[in-house]
C-alpha cells in the first residue's frame, strides 16, 4: 500500500531524514521516493516535481493516468479545478514554494487517510498515524472524547468528528476537503458534497441500464491497473456484482477468495458456491475456526494506531507498542 509522509519547517538535510523514518515506521520506505523542499522534505512512492512545485501521492489514480498530469493540471488551473475532476481514492500533498504553501487534499468519500499536527512554525503530515508518533515533538496525548464515542457508540455514529483523531494534537483531514498551509497559520474548505436530487422521473428499465454502465465503468477503470486481479467473494450481492462485472469485462473467469466458517450461523459457502461455475476459476476458501479475538483485535490496533469498529459493541480501542522517537 502507498503512502505518504512529509516536514515543514526543518532543515532540509533533517527533513529528509526524518520523512524516511517516518515511512520506515510503516514498512513503506524502500520502495519510496524523496524530495527535499525547501525547509523540509516530503517523501511517497508517487513523487511529481517541476522547478517550485512537488506532488507527493498515496493512492489509486483512475484520472488522469498518472501524477505527472496532476501536476501539470495543478499548475495550470489550480487545486480545486483539479480535485473537481480527478478519479480516485487518494491522499495527496503538493508543496508550493511559488507562494510558500502547503496544500493536503483527501479523496471525495475518505478511502485514503491523512493526518496533520502543527506547532510553531512547523508541520508535519503522513498517511499513517503512526508515522507522525515517530516525531519527538508530537504529543502522545490521547483524545478521550475520541476514544469514548468509539468505545460507547453505535459504529454508524462514532464518526461525527471526522478532523479528530484518537491523539489530541494529531489531526485528520475530512473527506472531500483540502488544506493549506501558509506562515503558520491553517485554512481548511470542502470541495464536494454529496447533494440529493429529484426523485426519478423515468421508467425502472432505463434507471437499472444508468446504474449498471456506472457499475461497469467503476470495475473497468480499476481492472485497468491489475494485469492479474483477484477478488473477495461472499454470498452477498455487492461482491458478487463486482466479479460478474469483471468477467464480463475481461471475458474470462476470475480468481476468488471467501472466508468460511465451521459454524454455519456465519458460513455462507453454499450462496457462494452457487456463483463459482460461471465466475470464477479458482476458489480459495479460507477456514475460519475459534480465532482469538482480542488478539487479532490488539494487531489491528497495533498497525492502524485507531480503535477498531465493532458492529455490536461500538469499538475496541486497545493498545499497541509505542514507536520510537526519531532522534
Amino acid at each position: 500500500m502507498s503512502r505518504l509522509a512529509g516536514l515543514i519547517g526543518w532543515p532540509p538535510r533533517e527533513a529528509a531524514e526524518r520523512a524516511s523514518a517516518m515511512l520506515k515506521a510503516v514498512g513503506n520506505g524502500s520502495a519510496a521516493r524523496q524530495s527535499r523542499v525547501p525547509p523540509g522534505a516530503v517523501i511517497a512512492a508517487d513523487i511529481a516535481q517541476v522547478p517550485g512545485t512537488t506532488l507527493a501521492f498515496a493512492g489509486a489514480l483512475f484520472q488522469p493516468d498518472s501524477v505527472d498530469v496532476l501536476l501539470d493540471q495543478y499548475r495550470q488551473g489550480g487545486l480545486e479545478a483539479v480535485l473537481q475532476r480527478v478519479n480516485g481514492d487518494f491522499a495527496l500533498a503538493i508543496v508550493d514554494e511559488r507562494d510558500s504553501t502547503v496544500h493536503l487534499a483527501r479523496d471525495r468519500f475518505g478511502v485514503r487517510p491523512i493526518f496533520y499536527w502543527t506547532l510553531n512554525g512547523r508541520f508535519a503530515f503522513a498517511s499513517r498515524i503512526r508515522s507522525l508518533l515517530c516525531l519527538a515533538d508530537v504529543p502522545r496525548d490521547v483524545d478521550r472524547t475520541f476514544t469514548g464515542l468509539f468505545a460507547g457508540s453505535h459504529y454508524r455514529t462514532f464518526d461525527n468528528a471526522p478532523e479528530r483523531s484518537p491523539f489530541t494534537a494529531i489531526r485528520q483531514l475530512p473527506a472531500a476537503h483540502y488544506l493549506t498551509w501558509k506562515d503558520g497559520r491553517l485554512s481548511m474548505r470542502r470541495y464536494w458534497t454529496l447533494n440529493a436530487e429529484q426523485d426519478w422521473q423515468t421508467d425502472e428499465d432505463e434507471l437499472a441500464e444508468q446504474y449498471r454502465e456506472l457499475l461497469m465503468d467503476a470495475v473497468r477503470i480499476r481492472l485497468a491497473r491489475l494485469p492479474r486481479a483477484a477478488f473477495t467473494l461472499s454470498g452477498g450481492m455487492d461482491s458478487s456484482s463486482v466479479l460478474a462485472c469483471a468477467v464480463r469485462l475481461r471475458g474470462t473467469r476470475q480468481q476468488a477468495f471467501s472466508t468460511v466458517y465451521r459454524d454455519p450461523t456465519f458460513d455462507e459457502s453454499e450462496d457462494i458456491k452457487a456463483i463459482l461455475d460461471a465466475t470464477v476459476e479458482e476458489w480459495h476458501p479460507v477456514q475460519v475456526n475459534d480465532p482469538n479475538v482480542q488478539d487479532l483485535v490488539a494487531e489491528m490496533v497495533a498497525a492502524t494506531w485507531s480503535p477498531v469498529a465493532s458492529r455490536r459493541r461500538g469499538a475496541r480501542v486497545g493498545s499497541a507498542p509505542r514507536p520510537p522517537d526519531l532522534p
